[in-house]
Parts: C-alpha cells; sequence; structure tokens
C-alpha cells in the first residue's frame, strides 16, 4: 500500500481583500468613535436643557431682550401676566406615557396688549376641545 502525502493547504492572502478587510476595520472604528463623540455630546445637550427648565422663571420682557441680543434662549422657562383667548388654540397631536392625545397651545393676551402662544399641556384625546376641559384659569 502506497500513501500519498496530502498537501498541506497555504494560506495566502489577497492582497486586494486584504487592503479592503483593513478599510473596513479602519471605517468601522471611525464610525464606533463618532458614536461615542455624539454620545458625549447628546449628554451636555440633555444636561444643559435640564438646568434651563429647572432654572428659576424669568420675565417674558427679559428673555425677549436676551433674544434679539442673539442670546440663546431655548428651554428657558419665562413668566408674564395677561389672560387667555378663548378663541386660537391650537393642537398638536401626540402621545405621553402610551396615552394619545394632543399638546395644547393658548395665546395668553399680554397686559401690554401683545399676544404670546402658550404651552398649555398635554390633553388625551376626550379633552381636545376647551369645552371639555374646563374653563381657562381666571385672573393674572
Amino acid at each position: 500500500m502506497s500513501h500519498k502525502a496530502r498537501a498541506v493547504p497555504v494560506f495566502r492572502p489577497a492582497p486586494i481583500l486584504t487592503l479592503l478587510t483593513v478599510l473596513a476595520e479602519i471605517v468601522l472604528i471611525n464610525l464606533g468613535l463618532w458614536q461615542v463623540r455624539r454620545l458625549e455630546w447628546k449628554e451636555a445637550l440633555q444636561a444643559s436643557v435640564d438646568a434651563r427648565l429647572a432654572a428659576p422663571a424669568v420675565p417674558l420682557a427679559e428673555l425677549l431682550v436676551a433674544a434679539e441680543a442673539g442670546e440663546d434662549v431655548a428651554y428657558r422657562r419665562a413668566e408674564a401676566r395677561g389672560r387667555f383667548v378663548g378663541e386660537g388654540e391650537a393642537h398638536l397631536y401626540g402621545i405621553l406615557d402610551g396615552v394619545p392625545g394632543y399638546y395644547i397651545y393658548a395665546p395668553l393676551q399680554l397686559t401690554s396688549g401683545a399676544a404670546v402662544m402658550v404651552n398649555r399641556g398635554f390633553a388625551p384625546e376626550a379633552f381636545k376641545e376647551a369645552a371639555s376641559r374646563g374653563a381657562a384659569p381666571a385672573g393674572e
């Protein structure tokens, strides 16, 4: 009986496939690093929004002056005096904690005569119309 020696396969990487693999690894590593940088940016943005929402409200006139001066006033809380106008309410459909409904925006007539839209909050679908929610707060 004669046995033939088996040839041992030799790995010979193809230069093109090796280059493409290295390039793919570089791209994927950079995508991972980009995700980490984006996470850091997003966390800083959320911390900024949280800090602005937790800050005490400032007079609306003060915020308007700051905005005209080029300051970023996004998510800053404001206080104003006036009366809610019955007409002109706007509804933006949304879902809050799994409950469908509407974010209610209503015009507030300021004591100066100007008007601003105020986010009155979220109302389930059954309370979309103002009559189903009761009267707006009275007084200034």
